[in-house]
């Protein structure tokens, strides 16, 4: 009789062991997947974020359309205008948030030719009658 208590929980034992053994497989299997699920999606999202062209046609394609005759000179001209315009203002924007401190910065596009728009620190706020655009030397 105690012999065979003693082989009853010897397989209750291994039963267990085993059952343990499983969800522990079952739990590596399912982190697995998900990690790889987490890492499709984050390249995904990164693919989606590239920085494309900003505007809708390319300096070519104005250049392609213009030679086929799709556009007049004096539209090709307007057009290529326009896009060299957008373009400067772009790059001058990017440069003014690399040259101005962020507590200084504009908070939009427009802030840039004016003094309305600007965050200020407080300690560094100009007084209300001083002209920030001619500080005194």
């Amino acid at each position: 009789m105690l012999v065979l208590a003693q082989f009853i929980a010897q397989q209750q034992a291994k039963d267990q062991q085993q059952q343990i053994l499983f969800w522990l497989l079952v739990l590596v299997a399912v982190a697995t997947v998900l990690g790889v699920g987490a890492l499709i999606l984050l390249r995904r999202l990164r693919h989606t974020e590239e920085p494309g062209p900003k505007l809708g046609f390319t300096l070519a394609d104005l250049r392609e359309m213009h030679a086929q005759g799709q556009l007049s000179d004096a539209e090709f001209e307007a057009a290529k205008a326009k896009m060299l315009a957008r373009s400067r203002r772009d790059l001058d924007e990017d440069e003014a948030k690399k040259a101005c401190p962020p507590s200084l910065a504009p908070t939009d596009s427009q802030g840039l030719d004016a003094n309305e728009g600007i965050v200020w620190d407080d300690d560094e706020a100009p007084d209300p009658g001083e002209d920030v655009d001619n500080p005194p030397a």
